[in-house]
């Protein structure tokens, strides 16, 4: 995998907003669904926030870091099969204060893929968490 100056982490939901089964069982685990978050935890630059998505969606190391090869790759998912994606976007302020235009252009590409999911009844979400103000 890429790696780059941001953590990711892989698993579900934080707790405060999980679906839990008796038992604990988290529903998205248990349904396969692939919610992961993600966080820049240093410069933003193009490669780190291609990087962002790449690592995020566990896109392979062949991904060029370019929009079309973003495109292609959101489009597929074949290396992860899932019944639905989530990716979680924290801390996303610096991305969009530091790289408006580039990080619109990821949004549209993503829906662009989006259209393609639900067309197959898949749902493919993307989510920004910013910092609270004050």
């Amino acid at each position: 995998m890429h790696q780059s100056n941001y953590q990711i982490s892989l698993s579900a939901l934080e707790p405060d907003v999980q679906f839990e089964l008796a038992g604990g069982e988290n529903i998205a685990d248990r349904a396969g669904v692939r919610v992961r978050r993600v966080r820049v935890s240093g410069p933003v630059d193009t490669k780190a926030i291609f990087g962002l998505f790449v690592d995020g969606m566990a896109i392979p190391d062949y991904f060029e870091f370019n929009l079309d090869a973003l495109h292609e790759s959101l489009r597929d998912m074949e290396w992860d099969p899932a019944p639905a994606y989530v990716l979680i976007v924290e801390e996303a302020d610096e991305l969009w204060r530091q790289a408006p235009l580039l990080m619109g252009r990821i949004v549209n590409v993503w829906l662009s893929a989006a259209l393609v999911w639900r067309g197959e009844g898949v749902p493919f979400k993307l989510v920004f968490e910013f910092k609270e103000a004050g």
